[in-house]
C-alpha cells in the first residue's frame, strides 16, 4: 500500500506542477550537453558582453544548483532534493506544500521549513561560487549585485 501511496502522490505532484507552469514547456539543464543547449537558443541581440555576463550568471547558477543537489544526495535525500527544487524558482501556490508533503511523507509546515533551509543553503552556495570568481573578499557584494543585476536583464 506504502509504494502506491507514493506513486499516487507522485502523480498528484506532478499534475500540481504542470498546472503552476502554465503549459508551458519546460527543458531539463540536467539532462541538456552544453552543445545542446546552444543549439537550441535563438540568435542574440544582445551586445558580447552582455551575453558574456548572461551565460556566467547562468553557469554560475547551475554550478550552485549542482553543489545543492550533491548535498542533498550524500545526505540520502535526493528524492526529497528533486521535488523541493521546484519551489527555489518561485513562491508557493495555496496547497503546494500540502501536496507535496503527502509524496514525501511530511506535513506541510515541514516542507516549508525545508523550503526554507533549501533556499538558504542556495543564496549561500550561491555567494561561495561567486567569492570563487572575485580576487579578494572585499568584492563580493559587488559581484552579487552585477549577478542580480545581470539575472533581472
Amino acid at each position: 500500500m506504502s509504494l502506491l501511496n507514493h506513486y499516487l502522490g507522485d502523480e498528484r505532484d506532478r499534475a500540481n506542477a504542470s498546472k503552476r507552469r502554465g503549459g508551458k514547456v519546460l527543458i531539463s539543464l540536467d539532462e541538456q550537453t552544453d552543445e545542446n543547449l546552444l543549439s537550441q537558443e535563438p540568435a542574440s541581440c544582445l551586445s558580447p558582453e552582455r551575453e558574456f555576463d548572461k551565460r556566467w550568471a547562468a553557469a554560475l547558477l547551475q554550478h550552485a544548483m549542482a553543489r545543492l543537489r550533491e548535498e542533498f544526495e550524500t545526505s540520502g535525500k535526493g528524492r526529497t532534493f528533486d521535488r523541493l527544487k521546484l519551489f527555489l524558482e518561485g513562491e508557493a501556490s495555496s496547497g503546494d506544500y500540502a501536496a507535496m508533503a503527502a509524496g514525501l511523507g511530511m506535513s506541510a509546515n515541514a516542507i516549508a521549513v525545508s523550503v526554507h533551509r533549501l533556499r538558504q543553503r542556495y543564496r549561500e552556495l550561491v555567494r561561495i561560487e561567486v567569492a570563487n570568481t572575485v580576487g579578494s573578499p572585499d568584492e563580493v557584494d559587488d559581484e552579487m549585485r552585477h549577478l542580480f543585476s545581470v539575472l533581472a536583464q
